[in-house]
């Protein structure tokens, strides 16, 4: 006890935790205050929110993104006058969803490195010029998508997602893959949490190449412990009754002002996709 507490004399130094024994031995739990615990909401950060994106239908948004990205992609890549509105249109989704726009810039960053380094061979298959404007329009569709994406699953909730899919008759394979990610996978990151610990107190304070070699190892053990969780889990849910659907206590219900929104989103997209053809 005298290794993991410092005693002290003032009682305004323990921690707020009741049920640490600091608060016990009158001493200051310095591991408890250092600790770093895992976070099981930073998937569902703004989904609470009250805003007029997350007050729409989850089904509603999910054809209503559907429908963008129609037109995203297949939008022709001379009309640069329609991608300059997508852009307007997603922006102002962006607003009414009322998440920070730092949300968006991170998503924004992490995401599109990954698409130019796909799109990175493009201009080096056409020749002159048109090679790379086809790389250009295609960042410019990708970085719409990913927008636009992001707006949705920021304003609502995954396990919403996926019973909304569920209802619009997407696969249930699909569905059942996508459930046991976002409910597994805080045990997912908490194993590697513990692992990643236990590394560091054997080589505290190393930075050799024994050290870092022995992160092969420990990967390979995370994938093992995650197999061997992963048949328990399957095993406790199958003696639960688990039947592969979606369940959650929301129920969804669509209004006219999902019904409005729906159209207008549709109505706009087309029409400026038409009047840019038109003109060209």
């Amino acid at each position: 006890m005298a290794g993991d507490w410092k005693r002290k004399d003032s009682r305004n130094s323990r921690c707020a935790d009741r049920n640490c024994p600091c608060r016990r031995h009158s001493v200051t739990c310095r591991p408890h205050h250092k600790e770093k615990r895992m976070k099981h909401d930073f998937m569902d950060v703004y989904r609470d929110r009250k805003s007029f994106i997350h007050c729409l239908d989850p089904r509603i948004k999910i054809i209503a993104a559907i429908c963008c990205l129609v037109f995203f992609i297949l939008a022709p890549g001379r009309n640069l006058a329609a991608f300059a509105w997508y852009a307007v249109f997603v922006g102002v989704l962006m607003a009414l969803s009322g998440v920070p726009v730092s949300f968006y810039i991170k998503r924004f960053a992490s995401l599109v490195p990954f698409v130019a380094l796909i799109g990175i061979s493009v201009p080096f298959m056409h020749a002159g010029i048109g090679g790379v404007r086809v790389f250009l329009i295609l960042m410019c569709r990708a970085m719409l998508s990913i927008m636009l994406l992001s707006v949705l699953t920021a304003s609502t909730r995954f396990s919403d997602l996926l019973k909304a899919g569920e209802s619009l008759g997407f696969p249930k394979l699909l569905i059942t893959v996508l459930s046991f990610m976002y409910r597994y996978i805080f045990l997912i990151q908490e194993e590697t949490m513990l692992m990643k610990i236990a590394w560091h107190s054997r080589f505290f304070g190393k930075n050799t190449f024994k050290a870092w070699k022995s992160l092969a190892g420990l990967i390979a053990a995370m994938f093992l412990r995650s197999f061997e969780k992963a048949e328990r889990v399957y095993l406790a849910m199958c003696s639960r009754g688990f039947s592969g659907q979606a369940k959650t206590l929301t129920r969804f219900s669509i209004s006219f002002q999902d019904i409005l929104f729906l159209w207008a989103t549709i109505l706009f997209l087309a029409g400026v996709t038409l009047n840019g053809s038109y003109k060209n």
